[in-house]
């Protein structure tokens, strides 16, 4: 500390009351209870405690960058993407360089599908913090959904190279893989990042995908498995997914039909409309229990759901409602 800062410190310390001295430690006292209260209820899930606390604290604290960025995370847990950009905002007028409210608010942004804003958050980060393994990650998420692969991997090994422990640049860099072909590297990343935690259904839904593209059925039945039991957000898509390789696995120990018409039937009841992916799973499942009336009228239903935006989808599935007509279930390809 500079000696004109000392000096002007003890100047204002014997300016000042005591009783005034004993309320601005309690003021730091109380913003670092709040903050760590926040924190803390966050880690455990509460989400509401946390935005109750940091609402309150920024009230109290209103130039406090630190609490605007904590509400935003709260904001973001509950995936209310407006609030927690205007959270990030006002963090960001008292402190440009808060780096955590770039990032925050640049995964609102991209949440929100607003990619050109996203970006410019994330490069902001780089520029003041080059090695930020997030804004990498995030980024190379953005070139990944424009379909700039290649500068996508460099980006995912950035952020990889920055933080070996960056689970969510793991599951991103598997995803790009995969969009490359490079589906052996994308289970390899998969797994990398459910070792580490964090993301967790997101890789396991994702090596659950590419295992079914590997053909590699048991180890993808294991992962849906798994997914359905988390109760996540990802468990409805495995149990739509779940059901298809249940009711067309070219292998018996695989197979169950009884199983996959159950998990079918929550599915199209669970989704509140015709969903042709949760239909074309009840018609599978339907005929891999003998039922080709069923499977028929089910995939009648699915095609009829299928947008006439998805050509290859409604192909797919006339081509499955004439293997029921002739009274043959549907299989998947063999390993």
């Amino acid at each position: 500390m500079s000696l004109l800062r000392r000096v002007a410190l003890l100047l204002l310390a014997v300016s000042w009351p005591t009783g005034a001295l004993r309320a601005a430690s309690e003021l730091k006292a109380d913003l670092a209870e709040a903050l760590a209260q926040a924190e803390a209820a966050l880690l455990r899930g509460e989400v509401a405690s946390a935005l109750a606390i940091s609402s309150r604290a920024v009230v109290a604290h209103p130039r406090n960058p630190q609490l605007w960025t904590l509400r935003a995370s709260a904001h973001l847990a509950r995936r209310d993407w407006d609030a927690a950009i205007a959270d990030c905002t006002m963090a960001l007028q008292i402190d440009p360089a808060a780096v955590v409210a770039l990032n925050h608010r640049g995964g609102a942004y991209l949440a929100r599908h607003d990619l050109p804003l996203a970006l410019q958050d994330f490069e902001a980060v780089l520029v003041a913090d080059p090695q930020n393994s997030i804004a990498f990650t995030y980024r190379a998420q953005i070139r990944r959904v424009r379909g700039d692969f290649f500068r996508a991997l460099e980006d995912a090994h950035e952020a990889i190279r920055h933080d070996s422990n960056n689970a969510a640049a793991y599951t991103e860099r598997a995803a790009i893989r995969a969009a490359l072909g490079d589906i052996a590297a994308g289970i390899e990343d998969c797994s990398s990042a459910l070792t580490i935690g964090g993301l967790h259904e997101q890789a396991l839904h994702l090596r659950a995908m590419l295992y079914m593209q590997q053909a590699d059925y048991p180890r993808a039945r294991t992962d849906f498995d798994e997914l359905l039991a988390s109760g996540s957000d990802f468990s409805d898509l495995a149990r739509v997914q779940l059901a298809w390789l249940l009711a067309t696995a070219p292998l018996p120990g695989v197979r169950d039909g009884a199983r996959a018409s159950r998990l079918a039937h929550e599915a199209v009841a669970r989704a509140g409309h015709p969903d042709p992916a949760a239909l074309d799973a009840l018609a599978a499942a339907a005929a891999e229990l003998g039922d080709f009336t069923g499977a028929l009228a089910a995939a009648h239903r699915a095609l009829a759901a299928t947008p006439e935006t998805q050509p290859k989808q409604r192909a797919a599935r006339e081509a499955r409602a004439r293997q029921y007509l002739a009274g043959q279930p549907f299989r998947l390809p063999n390993p």
